[in-house]
């Protein structure tokens, strides 16, 4: 994961159920977009808490207005993976400064 500064606000889209966001250091702000009903539940009772938004809709929907310092993702891909291409430029209209970090496969197999 990134590295996240102290009081920085962080956006994940597609948070599913949180296998990421509850990985948000407390004191951090954090807002969780999740579309699925199901998830969206296991999602708040991961990663809830004080300073812990949830919105219970596409990350398509989630308006550029809201601006956040760092956004972690895991991108649904999609046909072809243009799904994934299209969260990703979303995600950089959400950010104050450009800093999105993605989780790379090599990392995901070296912690199992």
């Amino acid at each position: 994961m990134g590295r996240i500064g102290d009081g920085e606000s962080v956006l994940e889209p597609s948070a599913g159920h949180g296998a990421i966001a509850r990985y948000v250091p407390r004191e951090n702000p954090l807002t969780a977009v999740e579309p699925s009903q199901s998830l969206f539940s296991k999602l708040q009772i991961k990663a809830g808490g004080n300073g812990r938004r949830f919105e219970n809709t596409i990350f398509e929907d989630y308006n550029v207005v809201n601006k956040h310092d760092v956004v972690l993702m895991n991108p649904p891909f999609g046909a072809g993976g243009r799904l994934a291409v299209d969260h990703v430029a979303k995600a950089f209209q959400h950010l104050e400064e450009a800093d999105v970090s993605l989780p790379s496969f090599r990392e995901a197999r070296q912690t199992k």
